[in-house]
Order: C-alpha cells, then sequence, then structure tokens
C-alpha cells in the first residue's frame, strides 16, 4: 500500500489542489453575489454557467488532446483558469463573471481529464479499488478543507482571488515535472441516453436527482447561509459540513446498499433528503445561525452526496462489464445536465420566494425522485444478490469520465 500511495501521491495532490481552489472559488462568488448587491438568479446562472463549461469540457477535451497532446493541453487550461480566478476581482460585472464561470468549468474538466487519465494509466487492475478509494477521499476531504480557507480574507478581498490562483498554479507541479510518460489519450466512450432509461430508470433518476440537488448545493449554498445569518466563517462550515458529511455517510450507505435492493435505498435516501431539506428551509428562520443548522447541512450533505454512487452501483447492477464504461459515460452526462439545470431553477424559486427557500427546490427534486423509484420497484424484480456489483465511492465533483474508468468493475481501461 505504501509504494501504490508514493506513486501516485504527486498526482493526488495536484487533483486536491485543484478541486481545493475550485470549491473556494465557488463559495466566494457565492458570498460576493449578495455583497455586490445581485439577486440570487445571477448565482444560480453562475453555477449553470459552470456546469455547462464542465459538460462540454468533459465532451470535447478527448479531441484536443488527440490534436495537441496532454501537456499542451494540461498547461494551457490550468494557466487559464489561474488567470480566470484573478480577473473574478479585477472586472465586477455579472455578465462578465458568467463568462469567466463558463470558461473556468471548461478548464477545470480538462485539468481532470488530463490529470485523471495519467493516475489511471499508473494504476493496476490489482490496485484499482485502492487508488478510486483514495481518489475519493482527496477530492472529499480537499473540496470541504477548502472552504475554511476562505476564512483567511475578507470575501471581497483581491487577496483572496489571488490565494486560490496560487493554489491553482501549485497544482501544475506534480504533472509538469513528472519523469513518468504522458498517458494514452483516452478515446470518448458512446454515449446513449436513451439506452440507460432501458437499462436502469432507476439509475438515470438518481443520477439526475444528484446533479439537480448538488449543482444548486455548490452554487446557492453560501447565498442560503448569508440570508441565514451566518458570517464568512460560519458560511465555510456550512458548506464544509456538507461536504464532509457526504464523505462519511459514503460507507454505512456502500455497505447497505450491498445487502438490499438499491432502489429501495435511492428512495430511502430521496426520503430522508426531503426531511433534511425542510429541516433546513423551517430551521434557518427559527434558530438562524447555529450547530443545528450545520447539523442539518452535514445530514444534507451525507444523503444528497451518496446518491450517484449508489445510482451508479445499481447500473453496474443491471449491465454486462463490456458495456460499464458507456453507461458510466451516460450516467455522467446525465449528472452533468442536472447539475448544470439545478442552480437556474432553484434560484428562480429563490427571487419568487426568497434566499431560504433554497433547499425546497431541493425537496421537491428528491420527493419525486423517491416516487418514481417506488414506481419502478413495482414494475421491476430487485437485483439477484448473487448479481450486485459491490458499491464504489464515485465522487460527483470531477466531470471527468476516466475516474470511472479506475472502477474494478469496469475492468480496467477501456479504448
Amino acid at each position: 500500500m505504501r509504494l501504490i500511495l508514493l506513486s501516485v501521491a504527486p498526482l493526488l495532490c495536484g487533483i486536491g489542489l485543484a478541486t481545493l481552489s475550485t470549491g473556494m472559488l465557488s463559495t466566494i462568488l457565492g458570498i460576493r453575489v449578495t455583497l455586490e448587491g445581485y439577486s440570487p438568479l445571477v448565482a444560480g446562472g453562475l453555477g449553470t454557467a459552470y456546469f455547462a463549461g464542465q459538460l462540454l469540457g468533459s465532451l470535447v477535451v478527448h479531441r484536443l488532446m488527440a490534436k495537441v497532446g496532454h501537456i499542451r493541453v494540461f498547461s494551457a487550461f490550468a494557466s487559464l483558469l489561474a488567470a480566470i480566478t484573478l480577473l473574478h476581482g479585477l472586472i465586477v460585472d455579472p455578465m462578465v463573471w458568467l463568462v469567466l464561470r463558463f470558461m473556468a468549468g471548461l478548464s477545470i474538466a480538462a485539468i481532470f481529464v488530463c490529470t485523471e487519465s495519467w493516475l489511471n494509466e499508473r494504476t493496476g487492475n490489482d490496485t484499482r479499488g485502492r487508488v478510486l478509494s483514495l481518489y475519493m477521499i482527496t477530492v472529499y476531504s480537499c473540496v470541504g478543507g477548502g472552504q475554511f480557507l476562505i476564512t483567511l480574507y475578507a470575501p471581497d478581498s483581491f487577496s483572496l482571488l489571488a490565494l486560490v490562483s496560487v493554489l491553482i498554479s501549485l497544482a501544475l507541479m506534480p504533472v509538469a515535472l513528472s519523469t513518468q510518460p504522458p498517458p494514452t489519450i483516452p478515446q470518448a466512450n458512446a454515449i446513449s441516453l436513451v439506452r440507460l432509461w432501458r437499462e436502469s430508470p432507476a439509475g438515470m433518476v438518481g443520477a439526475m436527482g444528484a446533479g439537480l440537488v448538488l449543482g444548486s448545493f455548490y452554487s446557492l449554498s453560501p447565498v442560503y447561509a448569508q440570508a441565514a445569518g451566518f458570517d464568512t466563517n460560519g458560511i465555510a462550515h456550512f458548506v464544509g459540513c456538507g461536504i464532509f458529511g457526504g464523505l462519511l455517510m459514503q460507507w454505512p450507505v456502500g455497505r447497505l446498499s450491498d445487502k438490499i435492493d438499491r432502489r429501495l435505498v435511492l428512495a430511502a435516501l430521496f426520503a430522508a433528503l426531503v426531511c433534511a431539506s425542510l429541516l433546513l428551509t423551517l430551521g434557518a428562520p427559527l434558530l438562524g445561525p447555529s450547530w443545528a443548522l450545520l447539523g442539518a447541512s452535514a445530514a444534507f450533505g451525507g444523503f444528497s452526496f451518496v446518491l450517484y454512487p449508489v445510482a451508479v452501483s445499481h447500473v453496474f447492477d443491471r449491465i454486462s462489464s463490456d458495456h460499464a464504461v458507456q453507461a458510466a459515460g451516460a450516467m455522467l452526462l446525465t449528472y452533468s445536465i442536472g447539475a448544470t439545470l439545478g442552480p437556474l431553477a432553484a434560484s428562480a424559486l429563490m427571487m419568487l420566494t426568497g434566499p431560504l427557500w433554497l433547499y425546497v427546490s431541493t425537496a421537491a427534486v428528491a420527493a419525486v425522485g423517491m416516487v418514481i423509484v417506488l414506481l419502478r420497484m413495482t414494475q421491476r424484480a430487485p437485483t439477484d444478490e448473487d448479481s450486485r456489483n459491490e458499491y464504489r465511492a464515485m465522487p460527483p465533483v470531477t466531470p471527468s469520465l476516466v475516474v470511472h474508468e479506475m472502477d474494478p468493475r469496469v475492468g480496467g481501461p477501456q479504448s
């Protein structure tokens, strides 16, 4: 295990710094939207632009890598992302920020595809599960831990954006200084949402629900926390509790889903998410900024961050391993579409009812998801226990399909 860790540590460090930086920037902009006097619709638009950029980047970056090479793509987009971060402070305008967020999403998609391809190349079939676990812990820990760095400077200071830019630049070093040969450029896999729906409607609903909920959480939870009365330190704790709650729930929910019908687990997660969302909606005006609200955020994150990996595991139970990568691509596309639409829809509701009503939108999404999954359970028998794959935590933070190729259930890299 020690040798495995040493071999992938530089790349995990690069991924960690990238996710830490982008997680910080998302929260900073969520706070800045309110400080600049913009409406929640602007915050939702920024989230939609970011995830739309991720979606486009995940679809086209493979072709660009094939033309100009792995290192050039990585270096170009990392430099672009560092510059984009600083431009948020130099040009404070919502329309400019929309363009910058779209470009940031495109850039982070390219960075993830390049780095994860390299990580995947270094991973043997006998170590994929352990490397994937290390990757998952790194991503969640860095995204969650990065929230607390926003307290180092005032949220509207240029110094905070400069710190994010520095961290992005440092993420370049592990890849740029590596002596290992560049990885084989991955081939884009065919994606069929129609086939995914035929094979597993419940899995697709889980992925779409996760995208709608988490896209709203990343983009708008700082706006909600600010309206609930939290200061900058409190906002960092609120968002961080949600992310770390998602990390802590991976193991118990995964173990449970390996033993019973995963659709039942999905339905239960949706039901629990309704309760957590309503608790956050009612708790803010009654309790204000409090430990109870932080606990509710942790519960919300715990239920929402496991939706995607449970849904992926259910889909993998239904299909053959030969089509695992294609199915993973369809699931990732479904999640990305949800993450793109979620912030805009939730912010429109916040405009009509107020920022404290953010979690009413997630409660509605979860309620619809629960009903659909329960209906599917009456129409198809559960998967045999012998046919069930082992649950694997899949962080829905990364926009790259390459991380799915590290999944032992896929059976190694696919071309």
